[in-house]
């Protein structure tokens, strides 16, 4: 399979072991992900070299899903297929979701979402994600902690 692979997938899939966490955002195509997303998602499970695993790019991660669709759900039934892969891949996937319909019109000129209530919405679920990406990034640390004062007579409370 190495020899079929192609050479950008090293890279991409370095950001990818690299990553606490991710954000995957995709246009709804035939009720799921598109197959640009699978594809990329696919090559990033394949292990590099005999020193990788297979899924050890996704393995213990938190992810955050989204879509959006020029159709009135804005790509919510592709959520569920692409939720399913990362769980598959040992992903925690949040529970908060964001499905943006009217996708042409959803947004500005910028690229900025033009409804207040979802771009709550979005400000929610990415501040979700990074508190579960900065509690795992420092979970040896937090432990540390906990142990030293596993007896709670000890706790320094003010």
């Amino acid at each position: 399979e190495a020899e079929n692979r192609p050479p950008s997938v090293k890279e991409v899939k370095s950001y990818f072991d690299k990553a606490d966490a991710f954000c995957i955002a995709s246009p709804e195509y035939n009720g799921s992900m598109t197959p640009y997303i699978l594809n990329l998602l696919t090559w990033m499970s394949r292990p590099i070299d005999s020193n990788d695993n297979m899924y050890s790019s996704f393995t213990g991660k938190h992810a955050l899903v989204m879509a959006a669709s020029p159709g009135a759900l804005g790509g919510l039934r592709s959520l569920v297929p692409m939720q399913d892969l990362l769980l598959n891949m040992g992903t925690t996937v949040l529970p908060q979701k964001l499905a943006v319909g009217g996708a042409f019109k959803a947004f500005d000129e910028h690229g900025m979402l033009v409804n207040e209530r979802q771009k709550g919405m979005l400000e929610n679920a990415c501040h979700s994600l990074m508190k579960v990406a900065r509690t795992k990034a420092n979970e040896e640390e937090i432990c540390k902690a906990v142990a030293k004062y596993a007896d709670y007579g000890n706790l320094p409370l003010n």
